[in-house]
């Protein structure tokens, strides 16, 4: 008997309400190509105009990786020092609270910035969670272009466009290239200063202080902690306040010449060998980056008219079309899946009831298995995509056994069963946690989806399928059935191969070895050591020189089996790699000195060669420094297969 019959309809209702509130959950959950988990690190970058890596090497870097190894939970520093800029990456180990090592990090740059020369640039800091490549790359970019100044186009995208698309849940910045700011040239003469007994560092002190943003203290209001700071004049004005000499002020106006013009270039960023405006958007980790891409083209749209320019957009990369594809793939593959399962179950059963109330507990299992994986943050990406799919049997096997056992027997008790069979599963993927690191990243979402799926179907097979069945009985035909002809020949052909086969027991286990193979492929040719009487023996005999050059090799070669063919000319030659869509990657360094012009100029020479190319789809160029600069190569979807991503890397290496 049923124990909660009383209930059965409340339990009903409580899981269709349930099974609705999933699907509003799906929009919510992260989507991705592969998985973002990783190590949590701690970036912080600094800039000096036109200083030498050299120089920022000894006055800045050095200065705070010192500082730096003081803190507790940072597993490694790295750091690089270019022309002109330079950055340090904080590696925090798995306990480390990144939030509580930035604000120490924080505090150790406060106090050694007195340290670090005054023309160096305030150091900034942020925490990446994100995948290294992933973060370091936009996923949309667009080209924007119009009849006015580049400099124009771009102060306005920075005053109305990057602040709404930044202010986007999941988006991590956006950030706009294509024309340099401007900047003011104060011009004196040093004869004069030294009339007036003024020095340079002076009149930087004065700029810096007219200028700075400086803090007057933190306030609580509603439960929040308000840092309160009087702002610089928007507007630039340069009578300044020098010094007093006797009763006379002294202005900068009044010592100097100040030119605007254009800052020099520090870094570049086309693509398809354009220099266009391009505004690139990058997303944060565990974003949903399917549902930003709508959200961005449509925030862009709107604060587009805002400018008051007459400007055209073009869409030039866009990092969710694979991802598209592939989850589409993937779907695809789920429907094939539960339509063949749902067409066993109705030919063996031949009730469609029966198959009605299946495909009622699956959904609703389905449905509640969104709502976990929203509360417990998994990722939706292809290996969690691959544990959802290859759960499905598992879900509908417990389902089908509850409910032919109450078709049978008329009670719930084959529940205990289910239980022990499903934690036998469940205790199988344990091992995931005891893989190395990468590993257990890639694979622990994988695990949890399984988990959570099973765990649900658990649930639906206690509560919900009982009380379906007792609310919407089944009734089944009990005439009896005449096996057919063919499952009568099935069974005498497999009662004969047994049979057969337990009569020739000694050499099947023979034929079975000799097929897998006896790895003596992986004996070592001789051990290091020779001082215990079976290492004597193993040397003198197998390790034999005549035994390797002339016995051994035919031995590994017929003796091996499939084993040996695996491990030599599969496992050997194999390396990991994600799925991902078919990128070429070039990546550049020049000697030390060269400045980022120099590395310009050569990366439009590799621009120009690949603009011939019409299997290209897109290529995006990022010149940072004199010391490394990387091109992204993306084909065309007939040709990412093709043996063309590996001429053109031929070409382009030559």
């Amino acid at each position: 008997m049923y124990p909660l019959k009383n209930y059965a309809f409340k339990i009903i209702l409580i899981s269709v309400v349930l099974c609705i509130l999933g699907w509003f959950f799906v929009p919510q959950l992260s989507v991705q190509l592969n998985p973002s988990k990783s190590k949590s690190s701690i970036a912080v970058s600094y800039s000096w105009r036109s200083a030498s890596p050299l120089a920022i090497e000894r006055q800045i870097t050095s200065v705070l990786e010192g500082a730096f190894s003081t803190l507790q939970g940072v597993e490694k520093i790295t750091s690089r020092s270019s022309l002109g800029s330079g950055f340090i990456n904080l590696e925090l180990d798995q306990y480390a609270n990144e939030d509580v090592v930035r604000f120490e990090a924080a505090n150790l740059i406060r106090q050694a910035y007195p340290q670090l020369p005054l023309q160096a640039s305030y150091p900034i800091i942020r925490i990446n969670k994100a995948d290294e490549d992933q973060n370091q790359r936009a996923f949309l970019s667009f080209s924007i272009a119009g009849s006015y100044t580049p400099f124009n186009i771009q102060e306005k995208l920075q005053l109305f466009v990057v602040p709404q698309i930044g202010a986007i849940e999941g988006i991590d910045r956006a950030e706009v290239y294509g024309a340099e700011q401007k900047e003011f040239l104060v011009k004196y003469k040093m004869a004069q200063l030294q009339t007036l007994e003024l020095s340079k560092q002076e009149i930087l002190q004065a700029i810096q202080t007219y200028y700075d943003e400086q803090s007057i203290g933190e306030v609580i209001t509603n439960q929040e902690q308000v840092t309160l700071s009087i702002r610089p004049r928007q507007e630039v004005d340069w009578n300044i306040p020098l010094a007093k000499k006797g009763n006379r002020i002294i202005y900068l106006t009044d010592i100097a010449q100040i030119e605007e013009q254009e800052q020099e270039t520090r870094n570049y960023y086309r693509v398809n060998a354009k220099n266009a405006i391009n505004l690139a958007v990058y997303a944060e980790n565990n974003a949903n980056t399917l549902a930003l891409v709508n959200l961005v083209e449509a925030q862009l749209a709107e604060s587009i008219q805002h400018t008051g320019l007459d400007l055209t957009i073009k869409k030039d990369t866009d990092s969710t079309k694979f991802l598209k594809e592939e989850l589409n793939k993937i779907f695809e593959r789920f429907l094939y899946t539960i339509a063949i399962l749902l067409a066993f179950v109705g030919i063996v059963t031949r009730n469609w009831r029966y198959v009605l109330h299946i495909v009622f507990h699956f959904v609703v299992s389905i449905s509640l298995a969104f709502i976990a994986y929203y509360f417990f943050k998994i990722e939706i990406q292809l290996y969690s995509m691959a544990g959802l799919t290859i759960s499905l049997g598992l879900v509908l096997d417990n389902i089908i056994v509850m409910l032919d056992h109450l078709k049978k027997q008329g009670n719930t008790q084959v529940f205990l069963p289910i239980v022990a069979s499903t934690l036998t599963s469940m205790g199988a993927l344990s091992l995931i946690y005891f893989l190395d690191e990468q590993q257990k990243e890639n694979l622990i979402d994988f695990a949890w989806i399984i988990i959570i799926n099973l765990g649900v179907s658990l649930a639906v097979a206690r509560f919900l399928v009982p009380a379906l069945w007792h609310v919407f009985p089944i009734q089944f035909s009990h005439k009896k059935q005449v096996k057919p002809i063919e499952e009568k020949a099935f069974f005498k052909f497999y009662l004969k191969l047994t049979q057969a086969l337990l009569k020739h027991k000694k050499k099947l286990i023979f034929l079975i070895i000799f097929i897998f193979g006896i790895p003596l492929f992986m004996l070592p040719t001789k051990l290091d050591s020779n001082e215990k009487w079976y290492e004597k023996l193993y040397n003198t005999t197998y390790g034999n020189s005549w035994f390797q050059e002339e016995v051994n090799y035919h031995l590994k070669r017929y003796l091996g089996g499939a084993f040996r063919l695996f491990s030599v000319y599969v496992y050997e030659n194999s390396y990991y790699s994600r799925n991902q869509e078919t990128v070429l990657y070039v990546n550049a360094s020049m000697e030390k000195g060269a400045s980022v012009h120099q590395m310009n100029e050569a990366f439009l020479q590799i621009e120009n060669y690949l603009t011939q190319f019409e299997e290209i789809e897109n290529f995006s160029s990022y010149v940072y420094s004199g010391d490394y600069a990387s091109i992204e190569i993306r084909f065309k979807e007939a040709f990412e297969k093709s043996s063309f991503p590996h001429v053109l890397k031929a070409k382009i290496t030559r």
